[in-house]
């Protein structure tokens, strides 16, 4: 037996069934067959782990009892994975390079479960991702995400700043900072003050793509950034993920580490958009301690019968004033932006919650959302 030979038979064997797109069932289906043939065996079997990454035994051939089998471990990065055995009938081949042989095969089989593996953990890393994400109240969302990427890829430290639209205190970019999966720092509590002043510099230059300001004010010594972008849905750049991975990160990990990034770039670009809309009717204060409620919706929004205050407040002789002194009308849309901007603002102040205009007329509420 030829090692060389029997490496490139199974390469060839695996590439044609990787034109044609077939899943590990379905190869095995055809490899092992031929593989026992090769080795002069009258079964073989594979022991691994499937594409949900839950372990599965492939057989071919005679099931008997009285078969003596040969293993030999399977792994992928140095992680054992399963194993590959033959069976014989009677003892198995004396060639002094049986052993070298079967490695060789192996070393291929390797090659496609490493495939087949990666593109599963990213699969599932992305869904439990998107599902701790799914938390409405944004910082409990991304704890529970860091904790999932830490859980494939165990770096040191992370750290994640970010664009919070309309957030209440001139704090508009806001971050998070881990050693390992456990929050040491954030903007609201726990402040590092070193990037505080950073972004109190920067702004939203901080986020620059060009810009390394996070990482190095962090000291992530093997550091290495990700930008969080939302030029997809034709927004801005959203924030940065920068971590330190101890030996730094190979492609796969970088791969892990970029759907972690779009996928937190998607709940930024939501979690915007529902602060945006609820700006347009709470102000900032209200909008915030509604978001930080996983389940506002329905104690705070669903319908209900309260008593409630309402405000109509219009300009007198709004009509005579448009006619006899604004007439454009871009001085008398200009005017009415000034005016209801001021009047929404004075009753925010107060409490109350903007319903909507009726051409001069602003009508504010008073009681909701907590009553």
């Amino acid at each position: 037996m030829d090692p060389l030979k029997i490496n490139a038979f199974a390469d060839d064997l695996l590439e044609r069934c990787a034109r044609r797109r077939l899943g590990l069932k379905a190869t095995l289906e055809e490899f092992l067959p031929q593989a026992a043939r090769k080795f002069g065996a009258q079964a073989a079997a594979v022991e691994t782990l499937n594409e949900d990454l839950k372990k599965e035994s492939f057989r071919w051939g005679a099931a008997s009892p009285r078969l003596r089998w040969v293993f030999h471990p399977l792994d992928v990065a140095g992680r054992r994975v399963g194993s590959i055995a033959f069976g014989y009938r009677g003892p198995a081949p004396a060639d002094p390079r049986y052993r070298e042989c079967l490695n060789a095969l192996c070393e291929e089989l390797d090659g496609v479960l490493w495939n087949i593996q990666t593109a599963a953990v990213k699969q599932r890393l992305m869904e439990r991702v998107t599902r701790c994400l799914t938390r409405s109240v944004l910082r409990e969302a991304i704890d529970e995400a860091v904790g999932a990427l830490h859980a494939e890829i165990p770096f040191r430290h992370l750290g994640l700043v970010y664009v919070n639209d309309d957030a209440s205190g001139g704090n508009r970019i806001q971050y998070r900072i881990y050693a390992g999966r456990r929050c040491i720092h954030d903007s609201e509590q726990r402040p590092h003050h070193p990037l505080s002043r950073a972004i109190g510099k920067l702004g939203l230059n901080l986020l620059n793509p060009e810009q390394h300001v996070v990482r190095h004010t962090l000291g992530f010594r093997e550091g290495m950034g990700f930008n969080l972008s939302g030029q997809a849905a034709g927004a801005r750049n959203l924030g940065k993920l920068v971590a330190e991975v101890a030996g730094g990160l190979d492609t796969f990990g970088r791969d892990l580490m970029r759907i972690f990034a779009n996928s937190v770039s998607q709940r930024l670009i939501d979690y915007n958009r529902e602060r945006r809309h609820l700006a347009q009717f709470f102000a900032p204060d209200v909008v915030s301690e509604l978001l930080s409620d996983p389940d506002y919706r329905r104690k705070h929004l669903s319908p209900r019968v309260k008593p409630v205050a309402i405000l109509y407040a219009d300009i007198n002789s709004f009509t005579k004033l448009c006619e006899r002194a604004l007439r454009r009308p871009d001085r008398i849309g200009e005017f009415v932006d000034h005016w209801s901007e001021g009047a929404v603002r004075i009753g925010w102040e107060r409490g109350g919650v903007f319903d909507k205009m009726v051409g001069d007329c602003v009508i504010i509420h008073f009681g909701p959302p907590f009553y």
